[in-house]
């Protein structure tokens, strides 16, 4: 019986060998591509693309052979078969699958088969090679859908994170404020990308004002800002609210915590109230201003479009 330590130790072997046989075959050697040799293509066999041809396109063990007919592509298939049996390896019978691409297939006589020595392979309408769905004609309209729904998917995974408000009644500090505005620039690189620099000749990260000016909306942590003091108004103003109580009996320990104080929630409302309003509030009461409704929603505009960069 094998250990864990024996099993791994197999494992591992068993996938060099299918890494160095599979390099033998479309002619992977030390990482890097070459012709392949086993099989023997000519230069003009394949697709041409302006003056190139592609017979075949390979990732790992994704391949995929091409040809201006059948004949030729049923002859490239069988080469490779051949080839692969010299490093035992076989073709599988159940993923391999054939399709012609053209833009008149309703002129096109196919078959629902096509036989490449003792294998049969099926025809198909589509097929997903590296993430991507190719189609028989062409068309884009399946590979729009399947990513819509794929991120309809994810979507609905965080909905239950993206309508959170627990982000208004929390107290941030310093930090956590700057790595929620990290990890929304990240974000934001991803959507913009790069740019390409004149200066440096080379492609590069935007910088943070230019995703500013690009963006052109309040950022994450002034859509906190301006949630925290909406709901904190709205608290204030009800009558016989727990947050109203716990605010107005203030509960001290009679004996203080040694070290820092940490940061109150009421702390945090009061550094937004005068950020917001400016030094005129600076010795006003936050709760006696969101009393008035008008003035109150001013200040949180005000608080959302405040500059962070």
């Amino acid at each position: 019986m094998l250990s864990s330590r024996d099993f791994e130790k197999a494992v591992q072997l068993a996938f060099l060998k299918f890494h160095l046989g599979l390099g033998q075959i479309i002619g992977l050697e030390d990482g890097g591509e070459k012709v392949i040799r086993e099989i023997n293509i000519e230069r003009d066999e394949g697709v041409r693309m302006d003056r190139t041809c592609f017979s075949l396109l390979a990732y790992a063990d994704d391949i995929v052979l091409l040809g201006e007919d059948e004949k030729k592509v049923v002859d490239l298939c069988g080469r490779l078969i051949e080839s692969a049996k010299k490093v035992g390896l076989h073709l599988n019978i159940e993923k391999t699958q054939y399709m012609k691409v053209s833009r008149e297939l309703d002129n096109l006589q196919e078959t629902e088969t096509i036989t490449v020595g003792q294998y049969e392979f099926k025809k198909v309408e589509d097929f997903k090679y590296l993430g991507t769905i190719v189609t028989q004609k062409n068309e884009c309209q399946i590979e729009i859908q399947q990513r819509i729904k794929m991120g309809n998917k994810c979507f609905y995974v965080l909905g239950k994170l993206l309508s959170s408000k627990v982000l208004s009644k929390e107290t941030l500090r310093k930090t956590e404020e700057e790595r929620l505005a990290v990890f929304e620039r990240k974000v934001l690189r991803k959507i913009y990308g790069p740019i390409y620099d004149t200066d440096l000749q080379g492609w590069r990260k935007r910088h943070n004002q230019e995703l500013t000016e690009l963006f052109n909306r309040p950022n994450i942590i002034n859509g906190i800002k301006r949630s925290k003091l909406e709901w904190a108004g709205h608290a204030v103003r009800k009558q016989d609210s727990m947050v109203q109580r716990v605010l107005q009996e203030n509960p001290k320990r009679k004996r203080p915590l040694l070290g820092r104080p940490r940061l109150r929630w009421e702390d945090g409302i009061k550094k937004e109230f005068i950020s917001a309003g400016g030094a005129e509030y600076d010795h006003m009461d936050w709760k006696e201003v969101a009393e008035n409704r008008e003035e109150w929603e001013r200040i949180c505009s005000m608080a959302r479009w405040s500059q962070w960069f």
